[in-house]
């Protein structure tokens, strides 16, 4: 039994174009849709770099200089200033309306201090 030759390459014109040859245009138009692409990219870590900066500013306005155990010891104190302040205002009110003869609610109102439920 003889044995076959085997098969030649095909070297016609046809077959020699290479996908190179092809696809030059597409590689242009894909090559414009990345730079495009890349454009977009940069134009966006923009804005995000712009809006970290942002948050950067708010956080520093934001942030106060004292620890927040200090804020609210400071404003227990002032609440308690406050406070004493207030029950000597009072007292001394009650003390009027009584060498006066008249209600202490009379008194608070000559002065304009409203009741607590107001």
């Amino acid at each position: 039994m003889p044995s076959t030759p085997p098969p030649r390459a095909d070297t016609s014109a046809q077959s020699l174009h290479t996908s190179s040859d092809v696809s030059a245009p597409v590689d242009h138009e894909e090559q414009k849709k990345a730079a495009s692409l890349e454009a977009k990219i940069a134009a966006l870590e923009g804005q995000i770099a712009g809006v970290h900066a942002q948050e950067e500013e708010i956080r520093v306005k934001l942030k106060s200089p004292h620890p927040a155990v200090t804020t609210v010891h400071t404003h227990i104190q002032l609440l308690h200033a406050y406070n004493e302040t207030r029950d000597l205002a009072t007292g001394l009110m009650g003390i009027l309306a009584e060498n006066r003869g008249v209600r202490a609610c009379d008194v608070h109102a000559e002065f304009g201090v409203q009741d607590e439920a107001s």
